[in-house]
């Protein structure tokens, strides 16, 4: 597969030599970095910049008479840049569902829970006003001193004397 001219790529550093270095693509091709297309700034020595096994952002430039790719690192924008680890980080993504998927089971039973039927707040509202005013009254039944009179109506006062019974000696 080649590389789209004008396409940013991750690609490996594998020779380092005056004129450049040269990088190896995700798609196995190799390309030239030249020493011109490393900084801005002047560039001394590409070791400098660069080192072997270093992962580095290219654009594709083209092909040169040999069909070999021109490469740059000065020409990458940050835009370019962020939209590839945007793109890594969803194949990333991508490839962890795709193993879960391999792992979870492909239905999962989820019983259906039966949601209790909403009542208007209205109906709610006099509910609580009801218990409210019966918690009240109960409350005000509490404190209420008790009297004694009512309390013993219908049974017998076990307090009152008895009055003794006449003996039946006789």
């Amino acid at each position: 597969m080649t590389e789209q001219v004008g396409s940013v790529v991750l690609g490996k550093v594998t020779r380092i030599r005056a004129y450049g270095a040269f990088i190896e693509l995700p798609s196995g091709e190799t390309g030239l970095v030249h020493i011109s297309e490393i900084a801005e700034e002047f560039v001394r020595s590409v070791g400098d910049y660069l080192s072997e096994g270093e992962e580095i952002n290219v654009k594709v430039l083209g092909h040169n008479d040999d069909e070999k790719l021109n490469l740059s690192i000065k020409q990458v924008q940050e835009q370019d840049v962020e939209s590839i680890r945007y793109d890594q980080e969803m194949a990333e993504v991508q490839r962890d569902l795709s193993e879960r998927e391999l792992i979870m089971p492909q239905t999962i039973h989820v019983p259906k829970v039966e949601e209790p039927v909403e009542r208007p707040f209205i109906h709610w509202m006099a509910d609580a006003q009801t218990t409210l005013q019966r918690l009240e009254n109960k409350k005000a039944k509490a404190q209420t001193p008790r009297n004694n009179n009512n309390r013993s109506r219908g049974r017998r006062n076990n307090n009152r004397r008895r009055r003794p019974r006449p003996s039946s000696s006789s």
